[in-house]
């Protein structure tokens, strides 16, 4: 009825606090399966648009509206709207859209002033200071107005949980739409998935989502992490 609210009960507020903050170790399980519960009709608007808020996922761009998601877990794999999140047409250029973040590997300057003309605000390098981009990227990036941010991932023991909440936390502190790449998308990937698990994916969902996100070579080492009882 026009005019009315729905309250969201306690008990799916404390869900979804379980959902980001508890999914660690053998709570990992238990959180996948909180994250299948289906949400009653008349519940899905505002509890999916909580957690959307929890996750910093834009509704506007699901394929759906919230009340279309019978569950956390359907919402959190949910297909884009089309046009939601334009990337250049560069055919040697591997981008992939992940939610709340755009994946690629390394982008030429070309490649970067498409991205600004789309309106993305934020570069994030995940290259080591040492690997060769063929330009000067910082230089490139400030020049077209964007951010540009970087956190070294110079080998396996770096595809870590620490790490990936370190990119959660810069993907909460700049503006979007963000831009993330490594060389190739592979460590971008690897990161997206953990990531993912402390969210509250099982491992399986886990690692669909950094496939998405380039994940390649490294799924073995993500594979690993996932595996470990201690999540820090």
């Amino acid at each position: 009825m026009a005019g009315m609210t729905t309250t969201i009960p306690p008990r799916w507020r404390l869900l979804l606090a379980l959902l980001r903050h508890l999914p660690q170790g053998a709570l990992s399980r238990g959180a996948g399966l909180a994250a299948d519960t289906p949400i009653p009709r008349r519940l899905r608007a505002p509890v999916l648009g909580l957690f959307a808020r929890m996750v910093g996922a834009d509704p506007g761009e699901a394929e759906l509206p919230l009340g279309g998601y019978r569950s956390v877990n359907q919402f959190f794999i949910r297909r884009l709207a089309p046009g939601a999140r334009p990337m250049p047409e560069d055919p040697h250029l591997a981008v992939s859209p992940v939610d709340g973040v755009t994946s690629a590997g390394q982008p030429d300057q070309a490649a970067l002033e498409v991205f600004a003309d789309a309106g993305y605000a934020t570069v994030i390098d995940l290259r080591g200071e040492g690997e060769d981009r063929g330009f000067d990227e910082a230089a490139v990036v400030e020049d077209l107005g964007l951010h540009y941010v970087t956190l070294p991932i110079e080998d396996s023991d770096a595809i870590s949980f620490e790490n990936a909440r370190k990119l959660d936390a810069l993907l909460q502190e700049y503006p979007g739409p963000v831009l993330v790449h490594c060389g190739s998308g592979n460590r971008v990937g690897a990161l997206l998935a953990l990531r993912a698990s402390l969210e509250g994916a099982d491992d399986e969902r886990a690692l669909a989502v950094g496939r998405e996100g380039g994940l390649t070579g490294l799924e073995s080492v993500v594979q690993e992490r996932l595996a470990e009882d201690d999540k820090q």
